[in-house]
């Protein structure tokens, strides 16, 4: 088993005039940019994973020995 605390919960609290308030709408806007920074480095990983294993493919089964490099 592993000891990875539970997501934290949250409740935002709606105004009687709709609107959420400054506080939740600030915890709301930090989660999306959170969010997004994580999406962006897993897109920029496997990005450069796909490139190394491309350049890898292309290269694969020569050597330096038969002048093809």
């Amino acid at each position: 088993m592993t000891d990875q605390s539970p997501a934290p919960l949250s409740c935002l609290k709606w105004g009687e005039d709709g609107e959420l308030s400054a506080h939740d709408i600030s915890l709301l806007v930090d989660r999306l940019a959170s969010s997004e920074k994580s999406r962006r480095g897993f897109r920029d990983h496997f990005e450069r994973r796909r490139a190394r294993c491309a350049g890898q493919q292309r290269f694969a089964g020569r050597s330096v020995h038969d002048g093809r490099i």
